[in-house]
């Protein structure tokens, strides 16, 4: 059952839209207000924060919160409508909430909690149309009703299939791993919007939501899942697509527990499914560059020892030393499930959430022993841990034409090097998978080429404009 901690942790977020300071400073505010009880404070901020930020759903949860804690409870069934009708989707809050005891009690709320999967499937179609208008004729668009999913892709329905047939790999990999509950989906799931848009409306979504840095080279975003918005937009097709999918994934199973997990669990469980594999018809994650930087620091001395990883603060983890923590928790992650123990650990976590809300004691009875031995033994199992090439050596099997990143979608012919009978690739086409395994950026591409030794035949699948096709390839030795 959620706890008050949960409404604080809304209280503290603002949709990425409104990043106005005066908004900012009236959250907190009302923050402070609801920490020393005095609602009618709260109220005041709540709504001077509604003026600046109207469309932002969380200060109209929260003004329903601060009324129905005043007894004011059909002022605070009107503000939840507002609030449902501007995005809110959690029905297990809304269930549980101590904060909202009395407007429950309300005709009004318990109207909406009974009619809920139908304001839902009418928010979905909603979307769904509102998609349609904002995007335009040239996105293919989809609603997946059993996953309660919506999608709107920019490069066809071919580049979308082969999208969701990604997404069905972190999902088959989340429910025999992680959380085999979702194999059912309840009228208590949020419907998440899917969006793969051209680069010019990348562009746009990218500088409104984090800013100019977002497309230059010192941010690079290649795409984000929103909680709040449960909306997922992404340029990358390939580890960035995985990892925001799986955010979406677990979002969906702590909602429905009520929970609110640490950042570390978080972006670990995400990290691990950016780098996998298909072996024996299962889906497994596999070494890559973040393993090789964990490795590196381990060698160098300046890994974080396990037991230090969950007491990273949020800001810290993402903004200071960022490529080596997510390196850290991906190799963390990717230790407890070679060695069998990741269904074990974030079963215990979740269940003993209430007592160990930041998972470091559920980590080291997962792990066993204490904890000098649990390091020496995860350092072990690092040291051994396959090293992954980072780029093609000469000598190395190559497709034998030259290539650039691209923007998402895969690597680009620049240049046909040299010609050889049955090449069937010219410049501009964009290269998305090699015998089926996919190539959507030059990290995977180097990773995927690194198992194959020149001399070899693949099968390239590609895409030139709008045409998808196949072709027999020899790989070379770069030169």
């Amino acid at each position: 059952m959620p706890t008050t901690r949960l409404i604080l942790a809304i209280l503290l977020c603002l949709s990425p839209v409104s990043s106005a300071q005066d908004a900012r400073e009236y959250q907190r505010q009302a923050f402070d207000a609801f920490e020393a009880g005095d609602y009618a404070l709260a109220e005041s901020n709540l709504r001077e924060q509604l003026e600046l930020t109207p469309d932002d759903f969380v200060p109209h949860y929260n003004l329903a919160c601060a009324l129905s804690m005043q007894r004011r409870t059909d002022e605070a069934a009107a503000a939840l409508q507002v609030a449902v009708a501007k995005g809110f989707s959690d029905l297990v809050q809304l269930e549980h909430d101590p904060y909202l005891a009395d407007a429950r009690e309300t005709t009004a709320v318990r109207d909406l909690i009974d009619r809920w999967d139908a304001i839902m499937s009418a928010r979905a179609a909603a979307e769904f149309e509102h998609l349609r208008e904002s995007l335009g004729p040239s996105y293919v668009y989809q609603r997946d009703d059993n996953q309660r999913m919506i999608y709107a892709c920019a490069f066809g329905a071919e580049t979308l299939a082969q999208a969701r047939a990604e997404l069905d790999k972190v999902t088959r990999f989340g429910l025999e791993n992680l959380f085999p509950e979702l194999a059912e989906t309840t009228e208590a799931d949020a419907w998440v919007s899917v969006i793969l848009p051209n680069r010019e409306d990348y562009l746009k979504w990218a500088v409104s939501t984090f800013g100019p840095g977002a497309v230059s080279g010192m941010m690079g975003v290649g795409g984000q899942y929103s909680h709040d918005r449960k909306q997922l937009v992404c340029q990358d097709l390939g580890p960035t697509f995985r990892h925001e999918f799986l955010h979406a994934l677990q979002w969906r199973h702590a909602t429905r527990l009520g929970q609110h997990h640490p950042i570390w669990i978080q972006e670990g469980l995400a990290s691990l499914v950016e780098d996998l594999d298909e072996v024996n018809g299962r889906v497994v994650p596999v070494p890559s560059w973040r393993t090789n930087i964990a490795k590196r620091l381990a060698r160098s001395g300046h890994i974080t020892p396990i037991e230090k990883i969950p007491e990273i603060p949020r800001p810290a983890f993402t903004q200071s030393r960022a490529l080596a923590r997510y390196a850290e928790v991906r190799a963390l992650f990717l230790y407890l499930y070679d060695t069998g123990r990741l269904l074990d650990f974030y079963t215990a976590f979740t269940e003993n959430y209430k007592n160990d809300p930041t998972g470091v004691e559920t980590l080291r009875t997962t792990l066993g022993g204490d904890w000098r031995t649990i390091e020496r033994d995860y350092r072990a199992w690092l040291r051994n841990l396959e090293e992954v090439p980072e780029e093609i050596d000469r000598g190395m099997a190559s497709i034998g034409v030259a290539i650039e990143p691209g923007s998402g979608d895969g690597p680009i012919v620049a240049n046909v090097v040299f010609r050889r009978t049955g090449l069937d690739l010219i410049k501009g086409d964009v290269i998305t998978a090699i015998d089926g395994r996919p190539t959507r950026d030059m990290g995977e591409l180097v990773r995927v080429l690194a198992d194959y030794q020149p001399g070899q035949i693949v099968t390239l699948r590609y895409r030139r404009g709008s045409r998808h096709g196949t072709t027999q390839v020899t790989l070379v030795p770069k030169r």
